[in-house]
């Protein structure tokens, strides 16, 4: 005769094993994974897709973590960028480089307006920063598709992407500040920011 547990939800051959089984302590082996919503068996961790549907949302899963490679790719794209940034700024003592940008993406008529720093010194010197514009507010893009995107839609003609932000905003593509002349805005770039750049 065996005497079916409370606490394990095992047989047991006597009540007495019952009452010492259920005064243990329970350890997160002993949780049974019907006791916690989301836990599953470690069988079921480490269980091998069986068929073309699993293996294909296996397959999904995996394309969504970004790979080393990935961010090589996405750091290569951020370089070449970083050859067209002209505007140097220094903020609490970091220096960065810094250039406006508006792209358009998946082939849609709404434009993205971009801000792209390279630190050139500091504690991230020699990384480069894409943020996205909301009003005067800059949101870090970080999912390496969006920067992909983003990034080659730049490469395809910065000097274009550029006079495209000035002339949309009204604002320097090089430090981002209002144009106020006519000769300024036939160049998307304000008078001081193309004296430094004729030097």
């Amino acid at each position: 005769m065996s005497v079916k547990c409370g606490h394990c939800q095992n047989h047991h051959q006597t009540v007495a094993d019952v009452k010492a089984c259920s005064t243990r302590t329970r350890g997160i082996g002993d949780v049974l994974p019907q006791e916690v919503p989301g836990l599953v068996a470690a069988a079921d961790v480490f269980r091998r897709p069986t068929n073309d549907a699993e293996r294909a949302e296996e397959a999904r899963q995996a394309a969504l973590v970004p790979t080393r490679s990935t961010w090589a790719a996405v750091d290569a794209l951020r370089t070449k960028v970083a050859e067209h940034l002209h505007y140097e700024t220094k903020q609490g003592g970091t220096t960065k480089r810094v250039g406006h940008f508006a792209v358009r993406v998946d082939g849609s008529d709404n434009l993205k307006f971009l801000r792209v720093k390279k630190v050139l010194s500091g504690k991230h010197a020699g990384r480069v920063f894409v943020d996205s514009m909301g009003s005067d507010t800059g949101y870090p893009v970080k999912a390496p598709g969006t920067l992909t995107m983003y990034l080659n839609a730049v490469l395809a003609d910065p000097d274009a992407a550029a006079k495209r932000y000035a002339d949309e905003l009204g604002q320097c593509s090089d430090c981002g500040r209002d144009l106020t002349n006519e000769e300024s805005r036939r160049r998307g770039i304000g008078p001081d920011c193309w004296d430094k750049r004729s030097m």
